[in-house]
């Protein structure tokens, strides 16, 4: 499970494994430019062997040579900014999250939920990160008995710069994504294993979060005729 977590602190004062950035296309700016004279020239040299364009989806990991407290600086393209959508932003979050997860990474921060994002508020856009990293990072190894300690695995994300519209669109992510994930639990979970009855039981876990609940047996479900 990716705990996620708020700082008010920004990238370049944040320790942490790795920090997320992203940039639009065609040419990357803004925050990257003070990335590349943080970094001596090197975001620059990436650019130039067009290693990065800002291309949507497009994934840059660079280690920061201990010139920030970040050990790591994940580039990530978002496309065109006029095309940028809220969607686009949920998936982008989940792929970098898999990505970083794939390296070895466990702890990281990110600054996606500030991008400027079509027809969305800060709070959405905090959401959108928030679900797409924990919905991204999600596996489901309860049944892997060979190579265990090989699982990769992410344990917190942290939204950078984060005010209280941030945080309180990352807790509403944090909560939809972790009870999708419940779900997919489930649906993985072998029928032999998952019997009605336990998936019952499951349901009725959700009254004490104030959901109401009801179980047909056999009988009431005949006299439904199901």
């Amino acid at each position: 499970m990716v705990n996620i977590l708020t700082d008010k602190r920004g990238w370049k004062e944040f320790a942490t494994e790795a920090v997320v950035l992203g940039a639009f296309e065609p040419k990357p700016d803004g925050v990257l430019e003070e990335l590349n004279k943080l970094l001596g020239s090197a975001v620059e040299h990436i650019i130039k062997k067009k290693e990065f364009t800002g291309e949507s989806g497009q994934l840059k990991l660079i280690n920061t040579l201990k010139k920030l407290p970040a050990e790591n600086i994940l580039l990530v393209g978002l496309g065109k900014r006029e095309e940028f959508t809220l969607e686009q932003l949920r998936r982008i979050s989940g792929s970098a999250a898999r990505a970083l997860r794939d390296n070895g990474i466990k702890k990281f921060a990110t600054m996606l939920h500030t991008m400027p994002t079509k027809k969305a508020t800060l709070r959405e856009q905090a959401q959108a990160v928030a679900e797409g990293a924990i919905l991204g990072a999600y596996q489901f190894t309860k049944y892997k008995t060979q190579n265990r300690e090989k699982i990769k695995e992410l344990t917190s994300m942290t939204l950078l710069e984060a005010d209280k519209a941030a945080e309180e669109g990352a807790h509403a992510g944090n909560v939809i994504a972790d009870a999708q994930n419940m779900v997919r639990d489930l649906a993985n979970e072998p029928g032999s294993t998952l019997t009605p009855a336990k998936l019952a039981d499951a349901a009725l876990e959700l009254k004490k979060l104030g959901v109401k609940v009801t179980v047909y047996d056999k009988k009431a479900i005949e006299k439904l005729g199901l």
